[in-house]
């Protein structure tokens, strides 16, 4: 876990950090559909194509677990933060790992696998 765990931290970084970039891009290019209709046309399908895969879940999900920023007049504490991590759950679920909180950090049951040993 030592090796493995911040491999997934990594790339799970970069996962949340591209699909804000991708959908943020696609939200005005949709927003700006009147001036573009090709592209925004070419943006909905590649979405709707994405949407189709075993994670394609997360657009919606994540898109939804970020609204509350948007809506936010005054910061009021860290549980805004806690649509995004339900997300990170369920794809940490949907992959065989399950955290649960354990002192000061987290605690990861996983059934060993070749796969899971780095």
């Amino acid at each position: 876990m030592e090796k493995y765990w911040p491999v997934v931290v990594e790339r799970l970084t970069f996962l949340f950090q591209a699909i804000g970039y991708g959908l943020g891009h696609a939200d005005w290019v949709e927003a700006k559909a009147d001036d573009h209709p090709e592209l925004a046309a070419r943006y909905r399908a590649k979405l709707e194509e994405l949407a189709g895969y075993p994670s394609g879940w997360m657009l919606d999900a994540c898109r939804d677990a970020v609204q509350p920023f948007f809506d936010l007049k005054e910061w009021i504490d860290q549980e805004i933060y806690d649509p995004l991590i339900e997300v990170l759950e369920r794809l940490l679920n949907q992959n065989g790992m399950y955290t649960r909180a354990h002192g000061d950090g987290i605690y990861v049951d996983m059934p060993y696998t070749g796969f899971h040993d780095l």
